[in-house]
């Protein structure tokens, strides 16, 4: 179900007199709660996301999604396929190279936090702008904001954000009790636990699905000038 079949449904079954305070912006807010709450119910923190980003050359870092937690591939195309390798911190650039501003074709990558903002920093920089980044990765589930857009959750999950968005919005109005909301809570929560597409999701730990093979890195001669060796290796001019 998308945001606006959600709203439609949500505000049709919502008791008359409070429409014009649930209004599509409050409506929206609410289904994200609602989101969030199932999301940390069944753990469901690693949902299959993609993000693409443009290089502008000799930048070093870019943006971090703020839904990331665990990457799985990232792909950009100059001329033929390349893959960035992501790694587990600084020590692959500090320290093995010299330069770390030297322009290329990038082939290594690690994620820092800075100034309270997780960054992507890669080595070499692009050489060129407007290149497009491909990065699929796993992520927490993220906010629904137009019309268009679906929770990223099992599709047989969404009639009950619907129910409990109701159940929600009763308690707020003080038309029912707590302990009646999180009654409804624990019986919806039970009900999606038998569902088959629950249990799978729970079963992989929401992971699912490769992209390794419909985009393989080809070995060919590095043209940027520069080699890696790991472990025990360095990363240095060829």
């Amino acid at each position: 179900m998308t945001r606006r079949d959600i709203i439609t449904r949500f505000q049709s079954l919502m008791d008359s007199y409070n429409n014009a305070y649930w209004n599509d912006a409050r409506s929206t807010a609410l289904i994200n709660t609602v989101k969030d709450k199932l999301a940390q119910e069944f753990t469901v923190n690693r949902t299959e996301q993609k993000y693409e980003f443009d290089s502008v050359q000799g930048q070093q870092a870019y943006e971090v999604p703020s839904t990331f937690i665990a990457h799985r591939h990232m792909y950009y195309n100059s001329s033929r396929n390349r893959v960035i390798e992501l790694y587990d911190g600084p020590e692959i650039i500090y320290g093995p190279v010299a330069d770390q501003s030297t322009e290329g074709l990038p082939c290594a990558a690690y994620i820092w936090g800075v100034s309270g903002r997780r960054e992507l920093n890669i080595y070499p920089t692009f050489d060129d702008d407007g290149i497009t980044v491909e990065w699929w990765f796993y992520g927490w589930p993220p906010d629904v904001a137009v019309d268009n857009d679906e929770p990223h959750l099992p599709i047989e999950w969404h009639p009950s954000i619907v129910e409990l968005m109701l159940a929600e919005q009763r308690r707020f109005d003080n038309v029912i009790s707590v302990s009646d909301s999180l009654i409804i809570w624990e019986r919806t929560v039970n009900m999606l636990k038998r569902l088959d597409s629950t249990k799978q999701l729970t079963s992989v730990g929401g992971q699912s699905g490769s992209v390794d093979n419909n985009f393989p890195l080809i070995q060919t001669p590095d043209p940027a000038g520069f080699q890696i060796q790991f472990p025990g290796g360095a990363i240095e001019p060829a």
